[in-house]
């Protein structure tokens, strides 16, 4: 998404909301859309002409794609946005902690922490903020097989689980995930 006047290309000083959506073809001029931020691609950038823009829109969709096939959000057998789990981002609260619970083994106190710390750390959306969630849980899943199949819950240890945030956040901002 692009929020400004027009500066990447063009001469129209009119504040516009510019936003590329992955595999879409179909015109919804006129429609109203709900978009929420979940990450930021790259700063402000001016193009030469409207090939180079197109040439940084491509690039930037791949970026994107991968990063979201990281998350998880996104089929490596198509790159259609399959966003399978979308559908739990608007569960109300408790829901979206039971089926938290049920895919990733995580308890209520370390599910709020998760929740807590991710808001502590700007992301007050609760969609962003839920789609951090889950990443989060899929990311410490993976470092922690062993001791989730061996004891059925993921656990993390004193100082264990502010230390894999740190680390996934790191992580995620590099565009690692």
């Amino acid at each position: 998404m692009n929020v400004g006047v027009k500066p990447t290309f063009g001469s129209e000083l009119s504040k516009t909301f510019e936003v590329h959506i992955l595999d879409f073809n179909d015109v919804i001029y006129g429609e109203t859309v709900q978009c929420d931020v979940i990450f930021r691609v790259r700063g402000e950038k001016k193009f030469p002409s409207i090939e180079f823009l197109k040439h940084q829109i491509k690039a930037d969709t791949l970026q994107v794609k991968q990063r979201f096939q990281h998350m998880g959000y996104v089929s490596s057998e198509h790159t259609a946005s399959k966003l399978g789990q979308a559908r739990y981002l608007n569960l109300p609260d408790l829901q979206f902690f039971n089926w938290c619970h049920s895919q990733f083994r995580v308890n209520k106190g370390i599910y709020n922490t998760i929740d807590q710390w991710f808001y502590d750390e700007g992301i007050e959306n609760i969609h962003p903020r839920r789609v951090h969630v889950i990443a989060f849980l899929q990311f410490a899943q993976e470092g922690n097989e062993r001791k989730t199949e061996k004891e059925g819950v993921l656990r993390f240890g004193a100082g264990g689980l502010t230390n894999q945030l740190r680390e996934f956040m790191n992580g995620y901002e590099k565009g690692e995930w």
